[in-house]
């Protein structure tokens, strides 16, 4: 027999206490405790045990994808959607979230796979429309529900029986059977339990919108993330007109994937050269321009490095660093006054990834340096050039991954020669491949 009985839960981590307590010992938040019922129920006896197979005879038959219309989709979600999968798309207000999975019920409805079902929590049915009419959609099987109500969406998914449903925001549908406010720990874990267990079921693929915090990270618990077979974030700057659609976690497919989309006034269009993008609109006619190359999932993308070098007049001179992490860049700094004997205590110093990408790729450690010392010497590096590598504290260049689709990728762009470590590059020896052991052998060849 079921009985209920009252616990106190955080709404902010999630923490359980058996009395109410004013401050979580967890998070450390003040008032989030607040009282839940939980029901409890007896152990069933007689229960039959799982079906138990042996490894072996599991078959290893590919998952069956269906393409979402865009290569850049594709590509983040692992070569499309899979059946019955759970997607949670994360991103800061206004990126272009439900511009992004409405195309994407726009294009599933025109290939004629089914039925794609919109429920919107927080705008009406009216504002979808004015949407879908700026981006040119009118697909008659896309159909759209304005609700909050978890059972009420439930009972529409069960009613229409789509063939992938988009909730938008998994933080405006509650269970009106809880006491918790919407957006909770405890309305979340139930909303999104229930949601995915019914579409589980059913072969539904469902992508649901997220909020992210102030932090960058999706709103609520970690727990929704394990819960999801996906994990997407949306990103991009107020200033750029493109976006980046990132994979955090997949199920069915590699991780730290990354699709890129350029907004326009009509809606996201695919850039499916993003390393020509990038470097669309260099001027390599000023020192501090130096190309170098990262690795996102299974793409080579190059990148333009900029710096900047100019006399400080306060104590502390700036050390300013955009899209690259600044520890390294510290790091560079010191190798470099270490080895060269250059002086940057009396310079700012500005390091810039252009385009807004950010990376923590240590293959970029050999483009940064290069460009800082073409600051600092007033120096033009060559422009046909891309530099590909990592520093160690010695001052040696280290060995990195995947270097032939690096330079592969320079060469399909146009760059006439590419400088990577010694030990790293087992393709052909020419002279559009310079090896080299240190960082004295780059500015060499460099300058």
């Amino acid at each position: 027999m079921a009985k209920n009985r009252s616990m106190y839960e955080c709404q902010g981590c999630g923490q359980s206490y058996s009395r109410w307590e004013g401050r979580c010992s967890v998070c450390n938040e003040w008032n989030t405790i607040v009282e839940v019922k939980e029901e409890t129920t007896a152990v069933k006896k007689n229960v039959k045990p799982s079906t138990v197979v042996a490894l072996a005879s599991i078959s290893t038959a590919i998952t069956p994808r269906m393409s979402t219309g865009s290569k850049e989709l594709d590509r983040v979600l692992g070569g499309g959607i899979v059946k019955g999968a759970s997607v949670l798309i994360g991103g800061e207000p206004g990126i272009g979230k439900s511009t992004l999975l409405l195309e994407l019920a726009d294009r599933v409805c025109k290939m004629k796979a089914g039925k794609v079902l919109y429920i919107t929590g927080e705008e009406s049915l009216e504002q979808i429309r004015l949407r879908a009419n700026r981006l040119n959609i009118n697909a008659e099987n896309l159909l759209i529900a304005a609700d909050t109500s978890l059972y009420k969406v439930l009972s529409t998914i069960h009613e229409v029986s789509p063939k992938i449903i988009v909730v938008d925001s998994i933080q405006a549908i509650y269970d009106d059977e809880l006491k918790s406010p919407m957006g909770s720990f405890s309305q979340l874990r139930q909303t999104v339990a229930n949601i995915i267990e019914l579409t589980k079921s059913r072969d539904i693929s469902t992508f649901l919108i997220g909020h992210v915090t102030k932090d960058g990270v999706i709103a609520g618990p970690k727990l929704i993330e394990h819960m999801v077979d996906a994990v997407i974030y949306f990103e991009g700057e107020e200033n750029v007109n493109y976006r980046v659609l990132r994979t955090v976690k997949n199920r069915f497919g590699p991780s730290n994937e990354i699709g890129l989309f350029e907004m326009k006034s009509d809606g996201l269009y695919d850039v499916e050269n993003p390393s020509s993008f990038f470097l669309s609109g260099r001027d390599a006619a000023h020192p501090g321009s130096v190309v170098g190359s990262m690795i996102t999932g299974t793409r080579p993308i190059l990148l333009e490095v900029q710096s900047l070098l100019s006399t400080s007049y306060i104590t502390m001179p700036r050390r300013t660093v955009v899209g690259y992490e600044s520890n390294r860049v510290a790091m560079l700094l010191a190798i470099m006054e270490k080895y060269f004997h250059y002086s940057f205590s009396n310079l700012d110093m500005f390091v810039n990834i252009v385009g807004g990408l950010k990376t923590q790729e240590p293959a970029l450690d050999l483009a940064v340096m290069t460009s800082l010392a073409s600051s600092y010497l007033g120096k033009k590096p060559k422009s046909d050039f891309v530099i590909i590598g990592e520093v160690g504290l010695t001052g040696e260049v280290r060995k990195i991954p995947r270097i032939s689709e690096r330079v592969n990728e320079a060469q399909r762009i146009g760059f006439k020669t590419a400088i990577v470590p010694y030990q790293d590059h087992s393709g052909k020896n020419d002279d559009s491949i310079i090896k080299v052991r240190n960082i004295k052998e780059v500015l060499d060849v460099v300058f």
